[in-house]
């Protein structure tokens, strides 16, 4: 599910960024999704603390924000 999730952030992002941007942003994107599967974050997403579909668009634009003023 991760691949396809970073084949297809990096596909769709290509139409709307450049390709660099679209690499970066799909990478911190995957790995981020994937970050709520460890235990310390489990323990903070049952407490409502953490929710992955807010961090994730968060932390993907932000590495393509920076990866575009590079």
């Amino acid at each position: 599910g991760s691949l396809a999730m970073l084949a297809f952030s990096i596909i769709a992002g290509v139409f709307f960024v450049s390709p660099v941007v679209a690499v970066a942003g799909a990478i911190i994107a995957t790995i981020f999704e994937l970050m709520p599967e460890a235990s310390f974050f489990q323990k903070h997403r049952k407490l409502g603390i953490l929710d992955d579909n807010l961090l994730v668009p968060l932390l993907a634009g932000a590495a393509m924000l920076a990866a575009s003023a590079f």
